[in-house]
């Protein structure tokens, strides 16, 4: 550890919900238009303090909402057809990275090699949570380089250390060469990209009993 910043937590994750044995579909709260997928699509990304609650499984607004990612959006290179740019500009990072295990690419992945760095740069109990992760969007996004989730906090809330976590890894970031880190955001999980824009999530994952 180098001991870039330090970070703190006393999160749980919350129990996983029982499925149902009998079958019929009702909402499980009144009627909300924010639990449909296509709104969920529409109006991300969403900043740190901003996820509507109902997203969190943890609020009891929905059985089992689709994931949300909150992290960097690292952009496809302009204009690149094969991933060539958007790989250049990662291995450019991976290149700067001090210690020398993380720039073997017999190893380390650039992206994984980059999150790796990171994490290891700060010193902290927080929960081991920083990796490259594919998400549900139309943008231009190759990855987002995640620092937290929407199914751990224990409350519908994100807790304070993530805003400190994001400052220490925007820095590292930018040391790394990404001069045009993007602040993070909220993104669907990329489970989701499957899923048509009309699936509800007032009804959860399935069938709810009566």
């Amino acid at each position: 550890m180098s001991g870039r910043g330090t970070v703190k937590h006393h999160d749980s994750s919350p129990p996983v919900p029982q499925q149902p044995h009998n079958f019929i579909m009702i909402p499980i709260l009144p009627y909300n238009k924010k639990l449909t997928l296509g709104y969920m699509r529409k109006n991300q990304p969403f900043h740190l303090d901003e996820l509507p609650e109902e997203y969190y499984p943890c609020s009891g607004k929905s059985d089992r909402p689709p994931d949300f990612v909150f992290g960097f959006p690292f952009r496809f290179a302009k204009g690149d057809q094969d991933l060539t740019g958007t790989a250049a500009k990662l291995y450019a990072m991976q290149d700067k990275i001090p210690d020398e295990k993380f720039r073997d690419r017999t190893k380390y992945g650039a992206a994984r090699a980059i999150a790796e760095y990171v994490r290891d740069s700060i010193d902290g109990d927080f929960i081991d949570y920083i990796n490259p992760c594919p998400v549900d969007t139309n943008e231009d996004i190759y990855l987002v380089f995640r620092l937290y989730a929407s199914f751990m906090p224990a409350s519908p809330r994100p807790p304070d250390w993530v805003a400190q976590l994001a400052e220490i890894a925007k820095d590292i970031l930018q040391e790394l060469g990404w001069e045009d880190v993007e602040e993070p955001g909220w993104y669907l999980d990329v489970m989701s990209k499957a899923t048509e824009n009309h699936a509800d999530y007032n009804f959860g994952s399935s069938w709810r009993r009566y």
